[in-house]
C-alpha cells in the first residue's frame, strides 16, 4: 500500500494554473489524535476526517472553537482549527534544550517528534507556511483515484502560545 500523498489544488501551484497531473506535491509521514486536552498527540495508524468538524476522536473536533482557553467566548467562536497540520522540515529544525539551557549536541538537547507540538497530520515535502488561506490540499493514496480523498481547506497559521515553553524550553522563540 502507498503512502498517502497530498495534492495541492490549483491554487497552489503557479498562482491559479492547473496543478500537474500525477505529481505530488508532499507526503504524509505522520498522523497523530488525543481525545483529551493534553499538549501532544500520541501517533496513529489512520484518521478519518469529519467535513466540517474536523478529525473524529480529536479533542478539537467541532464546529465552534474548541480551545479551553477561549470557551468563555460568547457566541463561540468558529473552529478555524478542525485538523493542524506541521510539516516535518520544520519540526526537525526544532530543538529542546537541556537543564544548563545550552542547545548544543548531546545530552542537552532532543528532537521535536511529530505529534509533539499537537499537530495532527505531520507531512513532507510540503511547504505548509507558504500555503494561502484557502488553499485546498487533497489527500489521497494514489494521484489518479478519487475515492477515499479527504481535502482540507487551509484558514491560517497558528500561532505559538505559552504552552510550547512548558513542553521544551526554548521553542516558543523558535516557533514564533
Amino acid at each position: 500500500m502507498a503512502s498517502p500523498v497530498c495534492y495541492a489544488s490549483e491554487s497552489y501551484f503557479l498562482g491559479g494554473a492547473p496543478a500537474p497531473p500525477h505529481k505530488p506535491a508532499g507526503t504524509i509521514t505522520s498522523l497523530s489524535l488525543s481525545p483529551t486536552h493534553a499538549f501532544s498527540k500520541p501517533p496513529i495508524s489512520r484518521l478519518v476526517l469529519i467535513p466540517g468538524l474536523g478529525v473524529e476522536g480529536d479533542c478539537h473536533l467541532g464546529a465552534d472553537i474548541q480551545h479551553l482557553s477561549r470557551m468563555t467566548v460568547r457566541p463561540l467562536p468558529e473552529n478555524l482549527r478542525q485538523v493542524h497540520l506541521m510539516s516535518g522540515e520544520f519540526l526537525e529544525g526544532l530543538v529542546v534544550r537541556g537543564e544548563e539551557g545550552k542547545a548544543g549536541e548531546g545530552e542537552g538537547k532532543r528532537r521535536v517528534k511529530p505529534g509533539d507540538l499537537g499537530e495532527n497530520i505531520t507531512t513532507s515535502g510540503l511547504d505548509l507556511e507558504g500555503l494561502t488561506r484557502g488553499t485546498i490540499l487533497r489527500f489521497s493514496s494514489s494521484p489518479t483515484a478519487s475515492d477515499g480523498d479527504a481535502t482540507i481547506k487551509i484558514t491560517g497559521l497558528r500561532n505559538p502560545c505559552h504552552q510550547i515553553e512548558r513542553f521544551g524550553k526554548g521553542l516558543l522563540g523558535q516557533c514564533t
